[in-house]
């Protein structure tokens, strides 16, 4: 198991969406160790590319997910609503 610890001018949220991002390369460099389990090397994990921002700039892109989070969770509500309505309709 890895841990990633930020440093102080890396914010959590940014490190973890890229490296989200770079799952494809992640799976692609995954091993098997010798008892069968996967396996990711520290050394290729230390070698991600990551992009380079400012603290600032990693705090807009949080804050702009987290708000496109709060309405994709808002109308998700919404239909999930807008549905029952309609099974009780029609399945009641």
């Amino acid at each position: 198991m890895k841990a990633l610890l930020p440093k102080k001018e890396c914010n959590a949220v940014f490190l973890a969406s890229a490296l989200r991002n770079r799952e494809a390369l992640l799976l692609a460099e995954t091993g098997s160790s010798a008892h069968g389990t996967k396996k990711l090397d520290t050394t290729v994990l230390g070698n991600v590319p990551i992009p380079v921002a400012s603290v600032e700039e990693q705090n807009e892109f949080v804050t702009q997910v987290e708000a496109l989070k709060s309405t994709v969770i808002t109308e998700y509500d919404r239909l999930n609503t807008l549905y029952n309505s309609l099974a009780q309709r029609y399945f009641a």
